[in-house]
């Protein structure tokens, strides 16, 4: 399916009040001053980092000590900043392609590609103004799915299974998508903005405990 260019899929956002507003160049964080530590068995500072970057989170500075990541700076000002910050920093961006005999599975094989094949994962619109994430693999992935006798192909991200294609004839690169199928388009977006997000920065470990303390100002 043929896709709007990047910029056009950005205004979209815009217009629809979606995740990605603020972090549009010239625009600023208007949410509290935090605190949010992350508790975790390794360093969490790059993609912690990275991912708050990406959703407009104000100058945000990161540390690393004893076994806690800690995120401060300004939240982005959205109505659920203190749910939805922390549940976006936190979620470890696994992905698994797996086969099975038909879109409502079970899987019945091992995965044939994971989230460490992924070269890149980027938010496009369609031309039906549905938001989707483009995944990016090695080259050798697309072959592995070609040759691999399946039905289906099933997406499972953090262990939900969140999309799929049927193997009804040689898949190529533009089936290599996640796409919401929800009621609003503003909540399919918003859902794909935190899928291509976590999939860009995926945690190198688990994270067991999220703490946010705000610090005024």
């Amino acid at each position: 399916m043929a896709s709007l260019p990047l910029v056009l899929a950005l205004l979209m956002v815009l217009t629809m009040g979606g995740w990605l507003a603020v972090t549009w160049k010239g625009g600023s964080a208007r949410g509290s001053q935090v605190s949010i530590a992350l508790t975790a068995d390794c360093d969490l500072r790059e993609p912690v980092l990275a991912r708050a970057q990406r959703v407009g989170f104000g100058q945000p500075q990161v540390s690393y000590a004893e076994g806690v990541t800690r995120l401060e700076g300004r939240m982005p000002g959205l109505e659920d900043d203190t749910t939805a910050m922390p549940a976006l920093l936190s979620k470890p961006g696994k992905l698994r392609v797996l086969p099975a005999d038909s879109a409502e599975g079970p899987p019945t094989g091992a995965e044939v590609a994971t989230e460490v094949d992924l070269t890149n994962a980027w938010l496009q619109i369609g031309m039906s103004g549905h938001p989707y994430v483009q995944l990016e693999f090695q080259p050798n992935v697309l072959a592995r799915i070609q040759e691999a006798e399946a039905s289906s192909w099933l997406f499972e991200l953090d262990g939900e299974i969140v999309d799929h294609f049927d193997a009804d004839r040689d898949p190529d690169d533009d089936d290599l998508r996640l796409q919401p199928r929800l009621e609003a388009t503003r909540d399919e977006l918003r859902l794909a903005t935190d899928w291509s997000i976590v999939l860009q920065d995926p945690l190198p470990c688990a994270v067991r405990n999220v703490a946010v303390t705000e610090e005024g100002g």
